[in-house]
């Protein structure tokens, strides 16, 4: 599933080299290390919110940057 998440986000976000940090009931989160950033999907039934975001200190996620959302394709539920 991962790879197919990148496969449709990877069009807007540049997230290849991306870690996957967390996978959890409907949400994936990947983590840009480098610039601290993380990037959170939330998997809903028809649709995908991506929430690009700074890590805060403590290491929990920090102030979002950008959202954004797409329809959720056939594929990703494979």
């Amino acid at each position: 599933m991962i790879d197919q998440i990148r496969e449709v986000a990877g069009e807007d976000w540049d997230i290849d080299d991306w870690e996957v940090e967390r996978v959890k009931n409907s949400r994936i989160i990947l983590r840009d290390s480098e610039e601290e950033r993380r990037l959170t999907f939330f998997l809903y039934e028809n649709e995908i919110e991506v929430e690009l975001a700074t890590v805060a200190e403590d290491g929990e996620i920090g102030s979002p940057i950008e959202t954004e959302h797409y329809l959720r394709q056939t594929a990703i539920l494979e």
